[in-house]
């Protein structure tokens, strides 16, 4: 407690982020949480209370404590109309808690007109195109379904596309439109609106593509919406090499033991023994003869991994031309491979040097130095690049770059839609990004990161991953 006599809740939220990060236990956490609120209950400390209510409601429903959970949401929810914050961002936050509180309870009817009234206040608070509507949409959508009320859904899910729309920089290449997409494609499907989910389940895939998200989670979900699509349509060949590619994204992002996976790879089978009855589209009639030419050229060197590759680029080529260049600044850009494309989770093979592949990496600048060296170091590391005609395709992917030199802000805006981690008291922000964003914001290798500017944010990230 300080010495005013109010409870330090940033300090206990530093905590419990200390204690996730370090693989603590929920018994460590709740020991915190509960020392913390006895605290702030001592002290008389409503705002404290608030807030860690919030916490507890969410620590408690993700160790499925559903009623501890529901009892810290009631508390909060207790507290806004007694500190007066109806109208507010705090109440927002509350209502979301305890509609998500609700949802994790099975109380589908109490979550979804809970998650109604926190979009009633959303809609007051922020502009028609600011990201949290867009997920005050897509919460109140989740209860709708799990309610069976399918056609509310989708209104729901439309009005978050929309949203996200027009506030995107670049809709055709924004992983959160395509995620909505999938999100229209799933509740289409389950409404028997097959029209509707074909069209939704191939824009996501689209942007995917076009953002050089192939290898994304998200892609699995659009690829397995597609398929069912083509599987109705009879076109099962089509709709096992769509599962196929689902499979492997989910094994690589979710592992083989995972529920993702097996009724994945139990839809593959359904449609590869499908496709057996099927001609197959171009299929040859006589075998395909292959010349020593081309047995030869299928002999090819073993696969490296783009982290190795970036690695490798960043000591022998980039460090040393920063070093030159730049000496006065050296000692504060970060570098390293985080963000989307398949080699940034370790993930690549050597199929994934057939696009967008090659040594590439990231140069992290604060926001000061971006404005001093930005534009100059653009120029040098592109041309750093194009020494000895080297193949480095994956400097962009559709046109959206995933490698080069980036403001710290600037990179995690295209990540997350947020120029810097949510503070402590914005849980709702943290509710608005799903974990396959998360993922993306926190995987790879950073090889360098003099000042901490990157690493701080990363690590707030991480945190809550």
């Amino acid at each position: 407690m300080s010495d005013t006599g109010r409870v330090d809740v940033a300090s206990v939220l530093a905590d419990l982020d200390r204690v996730h990060a370090l693989g603590g236990g929920p018994d460590e956490a709740r020991l915190i949480l509960s020392e913390a609120l006895g605290r702030a209950e001592a002290a008389g400390d409503a705002h404290a209370l608030l807030t860690l209510s919030n916490e507890a409601a969410g620590f408690h429903r993700s160790v499925s404590e559903h009623d501890a959970a529901l009892e810290a949401a009631q508390r909060a929810l207790d507290l806004v109309d007694r500190l007066g914050l109806h109208g507010s961002e705090a109440e927002a936050t509350t209502l979301i808690n305890a509609a998500t509180a609700l949802r994790a309870a099975g109380r589908t009817d109490d979550a979804r007109d809970t998650y109604a009234q926190a979009l009633a206040v959303g809609e007051r608070l922020w502009r028609d195109d600011d990201r949290r509507r867009a997920a005050l949409h897509n919460n109140l959508s989740l209860a709708l379904v799990d309610a069976g009320e399918y056609s509310s859904a989708l209104t729901e899910q439309s009005k978050a596309l929309a949203v996200l729309e027009r506030g995107s920089v670049d809709p055709g290449r924004d992983i959160d439109i395509a995620m909505t997409h999938v999100n229209l494609a799933t509740t289409a499907s389950m409404a028997g609106d097959l029209g509707a989910q074909e069209t939704h389940a191939a824009r996501a895939i689209e942007i995917l593509s076009a953002a050089g998200a192939d290898e994304d989670p998200h892609a699995a979900a659009a690829h397995a919406a597609y398929a069912e699509v083509l599987l109705r349509q009879g076109r099962a060949h089509e709709a096992a090499a769509s599962l196929d590619h689902a499979l492997s994204v989910v094994a690589r992002a979710y592992g083989t033991s995972s529920d993702a996976y097996r009724i994945t790879a139990e839809n593959l089978a359904a449609a590869r023994a499908e496709a057996e009855s099927e001609p197959v589209p171009g299929e040859p009639t006589e075998p395909i003869e292959v010349s020593a030419h081309d047995a030869a050229g299928a002999a090819r060197e073993p696969h490296v991994p783009g982290l190795i590759l970036a690695r490798q680029l960043w000591v022998d080529r980039v460090r040393p031309m920063l070093a030159e260049r730049y000496p006065d600044h050296v000692g504060r850009i970060a570098a390293g491979l985080v963000g989307h494309g398949s080699e940034a989770y370790g993930f690549d093979d050597a199929v994934s040097v057939d696009h967008d592949f090659g040594a590439s990496l990231c140069l992290w600048l604060t926001q000061e130095d971006e404005q001093e060296i930005g534009e100059a170091l653009r120029r040098d590391y592109d041309a750093l690049l194009a020494i000895d005609g080297a193949a480095r395709s994956a400097i962009s992917a559709g046109g959206q770059r995933r490698h080069g030199v980036f403001s710290v802000a600037e990179f995690f805006t295209s990540l997350t839609g947020m120029a810097q981690a949510p503070a402590a008291g914005e849980p709702h922000l943290w509710l608005s990004l799903d974990e396959p964003t998360l993922a993306a914001a926190t995987n790879g290798e950073v090889f360098a990161d003099p000042v901490g500017a990157f690493g701080a944010c990363e690590g707030i990230v991480s945190a809550h991953a």
